[in-house]
C-alpha cells in the first residue's frame, strides 16, 4: 500500500512539473487500488452524505444576503437548479438534527454564516468517522 502510495504521489508531482505555472490535472483509475466491493461501499457513502444534504438544505440564492462567492459565479442555468447541491445549504439546526454534533457544525462554519454549503458539509462529515 505504501508503494502505491508513493507511486501515486509522484505521479501528482509530474503532472505539477510538466503543467509548471498553470493548473495541472491527472486523472487515475481507483479501481487498481481496491477491491471493487469496497469501491462500491465508498460510492454508496457518498451518495448518502448527499442525499442527507438534500433532504435537510435549503436553497441559497444569489439574491440573498449570504449568498456566497462562489454561487454568485455560476451561470444563470446553474443557479436556477435548486436540485443541484451547490445552490443549496444547510443550517446548524438542521445539521445538529441529523448529526447531533453542535461542535463540529461551529467548527466548520469559519465565517459564523450560521450555514455550511455542501461542500463545508461534506468535509466535516467525513473528517468524523
Amino acid at each position: 500500500c505504501q508503494h502505491h502510495l508513493e507511486v501515486l504521489l509522484d505521479v501528482l508531482e509530474s503532472s505539477k512539473a510538466v503543467c509548471g505555472e498553470q493548473q495541472s490535472f491527472s486523472s487515475f483509475k481507483i479501481t487498481g487500488f481496491t477491491t471493487p466491493d469496497l469501491l462500491y461501499k465508498l460510492t454508496e457513502v457518498l451518495k448518502g452524505v448527499g442525499a442527507a444534504f438534500l433532504r435537510h438544505s435549503v436553497v441559497l440564492s444569489q439574491g440573498d444576503s449570504q449568498a456566497t462567492d462562489f454561487i454568485s459565479t455560476l451561470s444563470q442555468e446553474i443557479r436556477e437548479d435548486e436540485g443541484l447541491l451547490v445552490n443549496r445549504v444547510i443550517s446548524r439546526d438542521a445539521f445538529i438534527e441529523i448529526t447531533d454534533a453542535p461542535n463540529i457544525f461551529d467548527e466548520a462554519d469559519s465565517e459564523k454564516l450560521g450555514y455550511l454549503d455542501f461542500y463545508q458539509f461534506r468535509d466535516c462529515l467525513m473528517a468524523y468517522p
